[in-house]
């Protein structure tokens, strides 16, 4: 989000999170060296603990000096194989979320990060909330044979170009369910529901089922993306498992780096761009490929930033398919817009273990909303009073 870190692990085992520049004269403590239960700056040796506390400062021998001054540290958590941090001010803190992900062992979840730069993070997740695309974008993903959930998620959507769409806005930000009519064995028609989940700010729900996209700004126009699966009975986390699914959505360690993604190789200046048509394969093309692109996450990658580093949405024409775009939008500006009138956003408080993305066949009479068993509707508020709807008072 624009500002820097040290992350490190004390001789204890345990994380801290500092402020990159040291507060003594500005050094990077990523250069530090980690010692006992803390981290030393190699400027001037003086040493922090994770929670900030100066233990030692070489070069000033009045021994109270570095009780009068802290770095600056930040609350983290390990869970779910990640290390997550809060940068708010300590009284507005929240509870910390508990994911779904975080109670299955290690062996049963995957996760892959990945940096995608020249793109807000908020074009990156518009992908996330429309399902029209993955049958045009995504064409080539359906001649391949695989059952990995990664092509499975994207082969059950693809029947249908224009699916119809329903968005609901909640207090944790929107459900967003694609109607598509798939045919029976009797020759009749069944609606299949794909229904992901927006919770706010960046965790997407795919409508596969445990599949999680997490879109991270690291600055307006850099946006370092997660996926993560995970299964209560199935090691996604082994192999031959692992990279079966890695495969499937060309998110390789090897293709990371052929797109310019890998969090190691990200900023080299080769990596695909608008300079050099992002490697777009034209030959490919000419022989039947649709996108002359890797399939799948590669060809978001490169579609999102073609738009530019902030698409200049003045000028886009927002189609009936486009409804959780537009939501989202929605969504984002009311957060914003609770923050600027010092009010406590909504999403904070939600329980991330009743939200989830699914998809269903919907029996007649039924709704996708039947299937959502925490279904919360946002809570509209009541408009202010006015002199036309409040009731008269006397003089």
């Amino acid at each position: 989000m624009g500002e820097t870190f040290a992350a490190f692990r004390n001789t204890d085992g345990v994380v801290g999170i500092l402020d990159e520049q040291c507060c003594h004269r500005g050094a990077s403590l990523v250069l530090g060296r980690v010692e006992g239960c803390g981290i030393r700056c190699l400027f001037h040796g003086w040493k922090f603990a994770v929670d900030g506390t100066i233990m030692e400062t070489p070069n000033v021998l009045d021994p109270r000096f570095k009780e009068k001054f802290r770095a600056k540290s930040y609350p983290v958590r390990e869970e779910g194989g990640m290390i997550w941090m809060y940068m708010g001010p300590a009284e507005l803190e929240p509870p910390f979320p508990h994911w779904p992900y975080f109670d299955v062992p290690a062996e049963n979840r995957l996760a892959v990060a990945f940096v995608v730069d020249e793109c807000n993070f908020v074009q990156l997740g518009e992908a996330l909330v429309d399902s029209s695309h993955l049958t045009i974008l995504h064409k080539d993903i359906f001649a391949r044979d695989s059952d990995t959930v990664v092509a499975v998620a994207v082969k059950n959507a693809g029947a249908v170009a224009a699916p119809k769409i329903e968005v609901q806005e909640t207090d944790f930000g929107l459900y967003y369910a694609a109607t598509r009519a798939v045919p029976t064995e009797d020759g009749g028609t069944v609606d299949e529901v794909r229904l992901a989940t927006f919770v706010a700010p960046f965790h997407y729900h795919n409508a596969n089922g445990n599949f999680l996209g997490i879109i991270v700004p690291m600055t307006d126009t850099r946006t370092l993306h997660y996926f993560v699966w995970w299964d209560e009975e199935k090691q996604l986390g082994l192999e031959p498992t692992r990279s079966a699914i890695l495969r499937d959505g060309n998110l390789t360690e090897e293709l990371l780096i052929q797109m310019g993604t890998h969090p190691d190789t990200w900023f080299l200046p080769d990596k695909p761009n608008r300079m050099n048509n992002y490697r777009q394969d034209r030959e490919a093309m000419k022989n039947g490929a649709w996108t002359g692109i890797p399939p799948l996450v590669p060809e978001d990658v490169v579609i999102l930033s073609s738009s530019g580093a902030i698409r200049d949405r003045s000028k886009e024409i927002l189609a009936p398919a486009d409804i959780g775009v537009a939501r989202l939008y929605r969504v984002f500006l009311r957060l914003a817009d609770a923050i600027a009138n010092g009010e406590e956003p909504s999403a904070l408080y939600s329980n991330p273990m009743t939200i989830a993305g699914t998809h269903f066949l919907v029996p007649e009479g039924k709704t996708w909303k039947d299937f959502v068993p925490e279904h919360v509707p946002l809570k509209k508020k009541e408009a202010p009073a006015t002199a036309s709807n409040k009731e008269s008072q006397p003089a």
